[in-house]
C-alpha cells in the first residue's frame, strides 16, 4: 500500500504535468498544420482538415489546465477555432484570387496587414448580420 501510494502522490503529478506540457507543444505544431492547411487552400490544394481536427481536439482534452498555463491554452483554442472557421469560410463560400495572394502573403509575414481593429470589426459585424438573418429564420419557423 505504501507503495502504491508513493506512485500515486510522487510520480503521478509528475506524468500528468509532463503530458500536458507534451500536449500543449502538440497543439502548437497541430495549430502550424491548421495555418499551412489555409495558405495550401489559398493555393488551391484540395485539403482534408478532418484528422486533423480530430487529432486537435484529442489533443486539448488531455490538457490539465493551471495557472501557468491558461493563457496558453486559451490561446491555442483560439486559434484553433478561428484557423478552422476560416477554411469553412473558404471551403463553403470562397475567396477572390486577390484576397487569396492576401492571405499567402500575411502567412509568409510578408504582408503588411496591420490593422487588428478592422478585422474585429468586420468580424462582429458579420456576426451580428448572421443573428439577425438567424433571429429571422427562427422567427419564421
Amino acid at each position: 500500500m505504501i507503495v502504491v501510494t508513493f506512485i500515486n502522490y510522487g510520480f503521478l503529478p509528475f506524468s500528468v504535468e509532463k503530458e500536458t506540457k507534451n500536449n500543449l507543444k502538440t497543439s502548437y505544431v497541430l495549430n502550424r498544420c491548421f495555418v499551412n492547411l489555409i495558405k495550401l487552400k489559398c493555393e488551391g490544394k484540395n485539403i482534408n482538415k478532418t484528422s486533423l481536427l480530430a487529432v486537435s481536439s484529442m489533443v486539448h482534452e488531455n490538457i490539465e489546465l493551471t495557472n501557468n498555463n491558461k493563457e496558453l491554452y486559451q490561446m491555442q483554442t483560439k486559434t484553433t477555432n478561428i484557423s478552422n472557421s476560416i477554411l469553412n469560410y473558404i471551403e463553403i463560400y470562397g475567396i477572390s484570387s486577390e484576397m487569396k495572394v492576401k492571405i499567402i502573403k500575411v502567412i509568409e509575414n510578408k504582408g503588411n496587414f496591420d490593422n487588428h481593429e478592422n478585422i474585429i470589426l468586420y468580424s462582429i459585424n458579420y456576426v451580428v448580420n448572421l443573428l439577425n438573418e438567424e433571429k429571422n429564420l427562427i422567427e419564421s419557423i
